[in-house]
């Protein structure tokens, strides 16, 4: 049976002391779908070994506590820090963490799977299965590459899961500002724009979704108007912005 289609969006939630869960707090938490929109394990799992499926101290983020914690899909962020490693490895770095995510959801025994579509996150819900959702972390892991490599390199993102994309990041992209650096450069204000990036059917054809996560005022804007179908919801003060067509 299909479960409540309630989706909650954790996106910096607190524990609060002193509140009392009720029978019926407990009921709908159980019979919602909930999803912790981001978290920066792999970053962990990448350097440090964190190993996902066993339980820890440590960190927020393990198998075990997400089961107990009744969250049914947790976003996983694929980020590289621009000034971790040379140019020439920013996508295969990224794609090194994708990589390690797809083991730990094999190794994990049916417990955790790779969601690629909205439909699959409910109904691995019913089945006990925690989904994973794969988001890359800023345009600069399109990199290196032509404008037609750098294409080719969103296509492999998406073939291996990917399903959002924040355009810029922490440090702006070829692609647009970001609101840590230069949040009034826009898409056509940064040479040079990888070819069809303001056109947001080349992300609906491959079943992903941009990410404005911080990116400038000017970039999202852009993207939005070259859209008619444009749907925005304002994630906080600095201009975050969610997409979806």
């Amino acid at each position: 049976m299909r479960r409540t289609t309630l989706v909650l969006l954790c996106l910096g939630c607190t524990s609060a002391k002193g509140i009392e869960i009720t029978a019926e707090d407990r009921r709908l938490h159980l019979d919602a779908v909930v999803v912790d929109a981001h978290c920066d394990i792999a970053q962990a799992m990448f350097h440090e070994g964190y190993d996902l499926l066993a339980r820890h101290r440590t960190q927020h983020v393990d198998l075990p506590r997400l089961q107990e914690g009744g969250v049914d899909a947790e976003v996983f962020a694929i980020a590289v820090h621009p000034e971790s490693v040379d140019l020439t490895q920013f996508f295969p770095t990224a794609m090194r963490q994708i990589d390690l995510l797809h083991q730990v959801a094999r190794k994990s025994g049916g417990a955790l799977q790779i969601a690629r579509n909205a439909d699959e996150v409910p109904d691995n819900a019913d089945k006990g299965v925690t989904s994973m959702i794969l988001a890359v972390e800023g345009g600069h892991l399109l990199l290196p590459g032509t404008e037609d490599e750098q294409l080719a390199h969103l296509k492999v993102f998406a073939d291996r899961g990917v399903r959002s994309l924040t355009l810029a990041w922490s440090s702006s992209s070829s692609i647009g500002g970001s609101t840590a650096e230069d949040p009034k450069t826009g898409l056509t204000d940064s040479p040079p724009i990888p070819n069809g990036f303001d056109d947001q059917s080349k992300f609906a054809d491959l079943n992903a979704r941009t990410n404005f996560a911080g990116m400038g005022n000017a970039p999202v804007s852009e993207v939005a108007q070259s859209n008619p179908n444009t749907n925005q919801g304002t994630a906080n003060k600095a201009g975050a912005t969610m997409y979806s067509a």
